[in-house]
């Protein structure tokens, strides 16, 4: 899971120099490959934070005297969600899983 940081959060990656037999060098290209997949610009204007945008719209209804009543709230998936696999799975052995 990726959190995402405003840029004040954020600083440089330090690494020190690589020591001569200290990783296994299939190791190290992973790593690097995934970094390299995982570095970028961030565009914070792209992600949408949903519980600001409900709170601002209770904020302005309430500031224009409108009623407010509480949203509803879904039930959430009773199967085929990955809350519910554990449970599932958790009785059987390893052996029945394969």
């Amino acid at each position: 899971m990726l959190t995402p940081r405003s840029a004040d959060e954020v600083r440089p990656a330090e690494f020190r120099p690589k020591a001569a037999g200290e990783a296994d060098p299939e190791m190290v290209a992973t790593a690097e490959t995934i970094i390299e997949r995982r570095s970028g610009a961030f565009e914070p204007a792209s992600v949408r934070d949903r519980y600001q945008d409900a709170l601002n719209q209770l904020d302005e209804a309430k500031i224009k005297g409108l009623a407010t009543a509480p949203r509803a709230i879904a039930d959430p998936p009773k199967d085929g969600s990955l809350e519910a696999q554990p449970r599932r799975t958790q009785g059987r052995s390893r052996r029945s899983r394969r």
